[in-house]
């Protein structure tokens, strides 16, 4: 059973925080939570010690451990320090403590000089060199949560049990995230791989399916074609195998870089006879690490302080082995699966909470180094940032060379600083629950104000900083979304407050609560629905009434504004949509682009179906003379024909089983032209009208030579009409006669223009006086088909 007992009271450690992963550690302790931090002490501190053995072979490495987890505790104090794997930050912390205490107690007489390497045989040259690797350039592309689980299962060969409490995740779980991590980083190489060379366009689309293809996943044709480029491009290949490969190089890239080369060389060598990677409960934390937190200055060196000699591998003498030493480390890490198998079970801790002592050292003797630690006294000085940049402390130097049976003399504990008070939260301002808060307060002139949301069922809010002012200690920010990146939701949230003065931190302020109304939503489309491209329905949302809103589609960056009616009501033209998923996201919006969180509709967008080809037909008038035939042979079976005259439907017809269809046209004007399209339909679909052909005609009646339109007759005489058209021609001669505005008669004649096109046709109506009023009209007729006709109007003269 796993010892929590707290280094400070010795009590037991709250299971909520037994039960945490590191990222979830490291946020407690960022709230000055400081059993969170005593968790992370028994989770990491042998692995540490391991590392700190490496670099020093005069300076205690309990000192150098303990001086590292201070520093990085007083990070963590000001809202500093690591976001995720803590292991790899504290090997890294050790590093440039070590170098640091190194560079304070180095001595160089003139006559060393000659013993200095050349800088570009280095260690830093060597890991200057792996940082700027593919596989450092790929690792650090990747999210946070896939860099821990890679160094934990690729770097130190853990087992997915002994990772889960470190990542808070069940065994199956770690297994899952091992593999997606595992694929990213190859992808991640690809994309670094693409960067770092000039390739051809053969090359670079071979090594863009490196990844599919070491998955096997690539399609038969594209294998075949990259396998053919394999064997012709020694590059490539060589590219193919490192892609397959590139988890199991983390090991040699990433320790020296963390550790240092001789500390992963130590590292590795305690990985190799079974060292505890994921032991939980190693010797009890110092109480000095958290007492002194909150405290600035003093030193943590303990036995240190007395001690002579440099830190091992900073030395100028031990400069010139630096090259040894990295050829050794390569080497004990590209051992591989020899180096990294698995090991048993970490052995439990002793009833006192100080780690076993191992039976003997590799050569069989016992190993003094690495018996339990005493703790030291010690104090915090000022923390080191994440990564290698250093923070140099003012640790005195030792004024005298150490005696190897001096006892560590406790440094006297600085004065510590008095926390400010908690500054005020003035108020939220969310615009009537429709906009992301501004909040707003006092706090002391120049402090740094760090704010805190929480909302039901969320997680609080990774700190959103601001910084009072210099004169008034006025302040205010922002706060957009939550700690997993998300936006604020709609509900009721608090918000507290807390400054940082002269890098002490107030308690926090009370809770001020606001809330969030519902953002704007989509009402048409529904979501979930399925729209033609070209028959998309208007965009119809609902929100609070009277608001200003904007729309965006697919999570662009053009919103379009609108403002809902005094219902909470709005329309707006659907924009254009290509197939597919589309999503639209709706928000409040203020002035000074403020806005509020948004909501998001999806709907998918089909294709708009292929429409059927335009007929093809044919107009007959036999020249003009008779209203036309228009027919077709080459419709879809059963289709409907709409005949459009000057693009007027006019009339219809339906295709037969052998695509015939034919349709005449009448009641057409004379000696007027017109235009003939047609258009298809069948399956709901029609062909479109401006594909169609179009045709063009006039119809032309008979010429009336004589009588005159309006002539009058006399009573004396008889009707006689001469008329012109084509020869041979029959056409139909009709005289319709009336009295008082009363039909009386229509006298129809059929009559055929001579070889002349000529014709006269004589009616007998002299001396008749039973009409007053009459119309001559004549058309082209073959007793089946006819035409438009040309009229004249008569009177019957006195």
């Amino acid at each position: 059973m796993t010892d929590h007992s707290s280094p400070e009271d010795g009590g037991a450690t709250p299971p909520a925080v037994a039960a945490s992963s590191d990222s979830q550690l490291i946020e407690r302790c960022k709230q000055g939570d400081s059993p969170a931090f005593a968790e992370l002490w028994k989770r990491h501190a042998a692995a540490g010690r391991t590392v700190a053995r490496s670099f020093t072979s005069s300076l205690d490495p309990d000192d150098l451990v303990s001086e590292s987890f201070t520093r990085i505790y007083q990070l963590l104090q000001k809202g500093r320090g690591p976001t995720a794997a803590f292991r790899p930050y504290l090997f890294t912390t050790i590093r440039n403590t070590a170098s640091s205490w190194g560079r304070a107690r180095r001595e160089t007489s003139i006559d060393t000089l000659e013993s200095f390497e050349d800088p570009s045989s280095s260690e830093d040259a060597g890991l200057l060199a792996l940082d700027r690797g593919l596989t450092a350039t790929a690792f650090r592309t990747l999210p946070t949560r896939w860099q821990e689980v890679l160094w934990y299962s690729e770097v130190e060969s853990m087992t997915p049990a002994q990772i889960a409490p470190l990542l808070g995740m069940s065994a199956n779980g770690v297994a899952a995230l091992s593999y997606r991590a595992r694929e990213g980083l190859r992808q991640a190489w690809i994309g670094a791989h693409l960067n770092a060379v000039s390739a051809d366009d053969d090359c670079r689309w071979s090594i863009e399916r490196l990844g599919t293809y070491t998955r096997g996943s690539l399609s038969p044709r594209d294998t075949t074609r990259l396998e053919k480029h394999l064997d012709d491009c020694a590059r490539c290949t060589i590219a193919a195998s490192e892609a397959r490969d590139v988890g199991s190089r983390l090991a040699l890239v990433l320790l020296p870089l963390t550790a240092g080369i001789g500390g992963a060389a130590a590292y590795a060598h305690w990985l190799q006879t079974g060292g505890p990677a994921s032991q939980l409960a190693v010797g009890a934390m110092p109480a000095s690490i958290t007492a002194g937190g909150i405290a600035a200055g003093g030193t943590a060196v303990g036995s240190s302080t007395n001690s002579s000699g440099s830190v091992s591998g900073m030395t100028v003498a031990g400069i010139v082995g630096v090259v040894a030493v990295a050829a050794g480390v390569v080497a004990a890490v590209a051992l591989g699966p020899t180096l990294f198998a698995q090991h048993p079970a970490p052995p439990s801790t002793v009833a006192d909470g100080s780690l076993p002592t191992p039976d003997a050292s590799p050569d069989g003797s016992p190993d003094e180094s690495i018996a339990a630690p005493t703790p030291q006294p010690s104090t915090i000085p000022v923390p080191l940032p994440p990564e290698p940049e250093l923070v140099e402390v003012d640790t005195p130097a030792p004024a005298a060379p150490p005696q190897p049976s001096a006892s560590p003399t406790p440094s006297t504990p600085p004065v510590v600083p008095s926390a400010p008070a908690a500054p005020s939260v003035d108020g939220v301002d969310t615009g009537n629950s429709t906009l992301f808060p501004i909040v707003s307060g006092t706090a002391d002139p120049g402090a740094r104000v760090e704010l805190t949301i929480a909302g039901v069922g969320r997680a609080a809010t990774a700190p959103v900083t601001a910084t009072a002012d210099a004169r008034t200690g006025a302040w205010s920010a922002t706060i957009t979304r939550g700690s997993d990146g998300a936006e604020l939701g709609e509900g009721t949230h608090a918000v507290t407050a807390r400054q940082l003065s002269a890098g002490i931190a107030s308690s926090p302020s009370p809770a001020t609560t606001f809330t969030l109304a519902a953002p704007p939503t989509l009402t048409t489309p529904l979501a979930g629905s399925e729209h033609r491209e070209d028959e998309l329905p208007a965009l119809e949302f609902t929100g609070s009434p009277g608001a200003a809103i904007e729309f965006s589609v697919d999570g662009g960056s053009g919103w379009v504004g609108a403002v809902l009616d005094s219902e909470g009501l709005g329309v707006a033209a659907a924009p254009e949509l290509s197939p597919g998923a589309a999503t639209i996201s709706l928000r409040h919006v203020g002035t000074g682009g403020r806005h509020g969180p948004a909501s998001a509709t999806s709907f998918t967008v089909t294709p708009e179906p292929e429409r059927p080809a335009a007929p093809r037909f044919s107009v007959d008038t036999s020249g003009g003379r008779y209203f036309p035939i228009i027919a077709g042979n080459d419709a879809m079976p059963g289709a409907g024909i709409d005949v459009l005259v000057d693009g007027i439907s006019t009339a219809r017809a339906t295709a037969g089983a052998d695509g015939h269809w034919s349709v005449t046209v009448t009641g057409l004007a004379a000696n007027t032209p017109y235009g003939v399209s047609v258009t298809q339909h069948t399956g709901g679909l029609s062909s479109a009208p401006e594909a169609s052909a179009v045709e063009e005609f006039t119809l032309v009646p008979p010429e009336i030579v004589s009588p005159s339109d309006g002539a009058g007759i006399p009573l004396a005489t008889d009707v006689v009409l001469l008329a012109r058209g084509l020869p041979g021609a029959g056409f139909v001669v009709a005289l319709s006669t009336s009295k008082s505005g009363v039909p009386f008669a229509t006298d129809t004649r059929s009559v055929t223009l001579d070889a002349a096109g000529a014709s006269t046709t004589n009616f007998d109506y002299r001396d008749r006086n039973y009409w007053d009023a009459g119309t001559l009209s004549v058309h082209y007729s073959d007793g089946t088909r006819g035409g438009p006709a040309a009229s004249i109007s008569l009177v019957r003269a006195p």
